[in-house]
């Protein structure tokens, strides 16, 4: 499988996550009255650069982050907290890129409140790095195993080249909420 790709996103996984993220949104047909949840965003270099991307996907998108932010259109949230009720299941697509990992605390409990915001019928995706993210809680809530390709992306690797990531890979899963 070729993951799609683009070294404007300037961070050795960022080129293919930020890509994959946006090819998934269009494979499952987002359009400009899509809701779009862009959580642990960020707000600098490739992080806004993704914000805007979405933006320009979509007229519904909110971003937020654990940090305060003065950019437009970006609120304070962190994953560690049940979301507000007004986000119960009401998001099209909910995304998270690589930060899972980062959030010490449950992954299991950080994904259970990325899933309490997508509608039924709604996509959940999310990139993390391996090592980091608590692998056999995340699969076992999944009820799956997280699949490994032969030769995974890591820093060395890379497109965008960071060798000081070599002991890392890059995984994803896309979830729809039934």
């Amino acid at each position: 499988m070729q993951l799609p790709f683009d070294l404007k996103w300037g961070w050795w996984s960022r080129v293919f996550e930020y890509e994959l993220a946006i090819s998934k949104l269009r494979h499952f047909g987002v359009n400009q009255q899509s809701s779009i949840h862009n959580t642990c965003g960020g707000y600098h270099g490739s992080h806004t650069l993704f914000k805007n991307e979405l933006e320009s996907l979509s007229d519904n998108v909110t971003n937020s982050d654990l940090l305060f932010s003065t950019i437009s259109n970006t609120t304070t949230y962190d994953l560690r907290e049940t979301p507000p009720e007004n986000w119960w299941n009401a998001f099209d697509y909910v995304i998270n890129i690589s930060t899972i990992e980062e959030i010490a605390f449950s992954h299991v409990k950080v994904m259970d409140n990325l899933l309490t915001m997508v509608k039924p019928g709604g996509i959940l995706i999310a990139t993390f790095d391996i090592p980091g993210i608590q692998l056999d809680y995340v699969e076992n809530l999944l009820g799956a195993k997280i699949k490994k390709v032969i030769n995974p992306v890591n820093g060395a690797n890379s497109l965008y080249q960071m060798n000081e990531f070599a002991g890392l890979t890059t995984g994803f899963f896309v979830l729809r909420k039934v």
